[in-house]
Order: C-alpha cells, then sequence, then structure tokens
C-alpha cells in the first residue's frame, strides 16, 4: 500500500510540474528571427522606401571621392528597433564606406516592424546601398 500511494504522489507530482511549465512557456517571449520572405507583413521605414534614400542620403558622409556598393544585414526587432547591424557584402578597398554604413544603419530611426498573423515578429534584413562621395 505503501509504494502504491509513493508512485502516485510520484505521478501526480509530475503531472502538475509539467502543467506548470507549459503555462510558463506560453508567457515565453517569441525570439524567433524571420527571413524577410517568410513573414506576412513586412517591416518598412517610416515613410517607406523614398525616405530611406532621403535619410541614407542625408547621413552618409565619406572623405574620399569614391563610388561603391556595400550590403548591411541588421535585424528589425519586434518594436521596430535595429540590432546586430552587420556588415554583409562589404568594399575590400574603401573601409571607411563599409564602417559609415554601419554607423548610418546604426543610427536609423524605429521602423515598422514586420508581422505574422498580426503580432509583430524578428526580421532579418538585408540592405544594399550605394555610396557616392
Amino acid at each position: 500500500m505503501k509504494i502504491a500511494l509513493a508512485i502516485l504522489f510520484f505521478i501526480t507530482t509530475n503531472c502538475f510540474a509539467q502543467n506548470d511549465s507549459i503555462h510558463k512557456n506560453k508567457d515565453l517571449k517569441d525570439t524567433t528571427i524571420y527571413d524577410l520572405v517568410a513573414v506576412q507583413e513586412k517591416p518598412s521605414f517610416p515613410g517607406g522606401t523614398p525616405e530611406m534614400m532621403l535619410f541614407l542620403n542625408n547621413n552618409i558622409h565619406i572623405q574620399e571621392r569614391y563610388q561603391t556598393k556595400v550590403v548591411v544585414s541588421f535585424i528589425v526587432e519586434t518594436d521596430g528597433a535595429i540590432t546586430n547591424v552587420k556588415m554583409y557584402k562589404g568594399d575590400n578597398s574603401c573601409y571607411e564606406c563599409n564602417k559609415e554604413a554601419i554607423r548610418v544603419v546604426k543610427k536609423m530611426p524605429k521602423w515598422l516592424p514586420g508581422k505574422n498573423n498580426g503580432t509583430p515578429v524578428r526580421v532579418s534584413y538585408i540592405l544594399p546601398i550605394m555610396i557616392r562621395g
């Protein structure tokens, strides 16, 4: 009889512990990073692409005369913040261009976040930038 009670107590305790962890998991924040093509609503710069181009043109400043294209990757967070800014494809002959592109992307205002089923999600974004100095 004592063995049956001990087993019953063990099973009941484990069931409650598992149910408790299931409820806790519902409260966890989704940290998945989605590719741009995998979201229903894509993230966007406030005012759209024309405003983003204007922002880039007004904020990128390099000392030397140079024309190149660099590609920067970053994450648009659920609140629109830009994080994890990295050089995806830089110009090896213009380190200043690479550095400046990263600086300006980090300076961007919050974007309108990407969404799936109406819920904001983290989205990976790759942005080509033309630099003319």
